[in-house]
């Protein structure tokens, strides 16, 4: 099997979002490829603030949006969904320079399938300065799934806290599900045990599938790398600041929920703390 890199937009600077840029796609769109770089204004900036200036990178089929994630979240897919951390340097002072490269995310794409494109959305963000992007697209020569994958984010804000399931998303699934990625504000930590997305109850069809806690859905080996080490203190084992413990991932991938039935989500949470929802389909 031959994999082959294109470069859809070669380092340039990020201080405007990009125009629709188009992306190779035959025989096979494996993975469209996002890398940041960037340089420390006053003073350290985190791995996470540095990819929300990313928001959100769009993946289009036919000039229309598939795939809408910020920065922190298709990182946080690619650990979850591909089980891949992308190379991270976390900025240590004032004008130390900070990198996250090559994060893969998932496009599964064929010529049937249309033409694909993509556009990446600038947000500035406190003590980032001269950022850089970069896209690549992987190329295969031979199709290895059969279907594209869609994941657009849902937002979810808890109307008040204590106050039982409320329901945070409610869709007829248009393909196959995979799995969801969550995002909770709020995750214990080890002063206090608050968490905007507490409890997770899932309805296919109007029937209760499961009900997990947070600390089932995140918990180390979950799929993806080890998110939680086991270390005292705040920073990752991997050299940053380890914001992907304020994610979860429900793993469908073996048994697909299918396309057609109607999926709810309802959440319990301690605060009122913003909540994304990212279900990822595949389109067959």
């Amino acid at each position: 099997m031959a994999r082959r890199f294109f470069q859809v937009q070669d380092e340039v600077a990020f201080t405007a979002s990009t125009s629709d840029l188009p992306i190779p796609f035959n025989p096979y769109l494996d993975t469209l490829d996002l890398s940041l770089r960037f340089t420390t204004a006053v003073a350290a900036v985190l791995t996470k603030t540095g990819l929300q200036t990313v928001k959100p990178l769009e993946i289009k089929l036919n000039n229309k949006a598939v795939k809408s994630l910020q920065g922190d979240d298709a990182f946080a897919l690619a650990n979850e969904f591909l089980g891949e951390a992308p190379l991270v340097g976390e900025t240590t002072g004032v004008g130390s320079t900070g990198k996250i490269e090559g994060i893969p995310i998932p496009v599964w794409g064929q010529p049937k399938h249309g033409s694909w494109s993509t556009r990446a959305s600038f947000a500035s963000q406190t003590n980032v300065s001269a950022p850089v992007v970069s896209l690549e697209a992987e190329i295969v020569d031979k199709v290895l799934h059969e279907g594209y994958i869609s994941a657009l984010t849902s937002f979810f804000t808890p109307p008040s806290s204590g106050s039982g399931f409320n329901q945070a998303y409610d869709n007829l699934l248009p393909a196959d599900c995979l799995g969801i990625l969550f995002f909770s504000t709020t995750v214990p930590t080890f002063a206090a045990d608050t968490i905007s997305c507490r409890e997770v109850q899932a309805l296919i069809a109007g029937t209760l599938a499961w009900q997990a806690e947070w600390k089932n859905i995140s918990r180390p080996g979950s799929g993806g790398t080890l998110k939680n080490p086991p270390v005292v203190g705040t920073v990752f084992a991997q050299g940053f600041t380890d914001f992907l413990q304020n994610y979860a991932y429900y793993d469908t991938h073996d048994d697909p929920i299918p396309k057609g039935q109607r999926l709810t989500l309802k959440i319990q949470s301690d605060d009122t703390s913003a909540i994304r929802i990212i279900p990822v389909l595949q389109f067959k």
